[in-house]
């Protein structure tokens, strides 16, 4: 069955406790820009569209070859729900896959394997330490009316939103395995990629 699929790259954080924003951080391993190694990640689905999740004010990207749609969080202030409201607004149909920039242990197999839970109706995110991981994972973009319902009611973590979404059956979800569970670190200060650095390092 034909899934139409949307990816989204998710590069508004505010990037405080790194000091810099982290869509420019190069990523030790390839040599990549961070913003340009998660979008050659998410490309490699061959997806119908492609977002980029922005706050209002950020300096934009260049995307050299315009196929990127800017995104915009749908009110100021909103963390990653407000991210993932508006991009799944955007998609309007069929899947949304979403990557945070700063998970730079991300691999296509790993993603791939997101994937390959999802249906064309229902989708995936893993869990990790009795966290949901919901930075790296599919969803039906039919969500879109649920993700606004929730934060303009109040609603702001993200947690809470995609476990309602699980229990409702539209979001299937597991365990991640240890090897897996280790793309989805967020790095979120100098010290944790510094640390990163020292792992690519022969």
């Amino acid at each position: 069955m034909t899934r139409p699929l949307t990816v989204a790259l998710l590069v508004g954080g505010q990037s405080r406790r790194m000091g810099q924003d982290k869509v420019w951080l190069r990523d030790p391993e390839t040599g990549l820009i961070a913003w340009q190694r998660q979008a050659t990640l998410l490309e490699s689905f061959n997806p119908d569209r492609c977002l980029i999740s922005m706050r209002d004010g950020q300096s934009r990207l260049p995307l050299a070859d315009g196929s990127w749609e800017v995104v915009c969080d749908e009110a100021p202030n909103l963390g990653p729900i407000g991210a993932l409201s508006a991009c799944l607004h955007a998609a309007s149909e069929g899947l949304l896959m979403v990557l945070a920039v700063d998970m730079l242990g991300m691999t296509d197999a790993v993603l791939q394997g997101l994937w390959e839970h999802c249906d064309s109706t229902t989708g995936f995110v893993g869990q990790r330490g009795g966290y949901y991981e919901p930075l790296a994972a599919v969803y039906p973009a039919r969500l879109a009316a649920s993700a606004g319902a929730f934060w303009r009611s109040g609603g702001r973590r993200l947690q809470d939103w995609v476990g309602n979404e699980v229990r409702a059956g539209n979001l299937s979800t597991a365990s991640l395995s240890h090897g897996e569970a280790q793309a989805f670190a967020n790095i979120n200060t100098r010290e944790a990629w510094q640390a990163l650095s020292e792992i690519a390092r022969p």
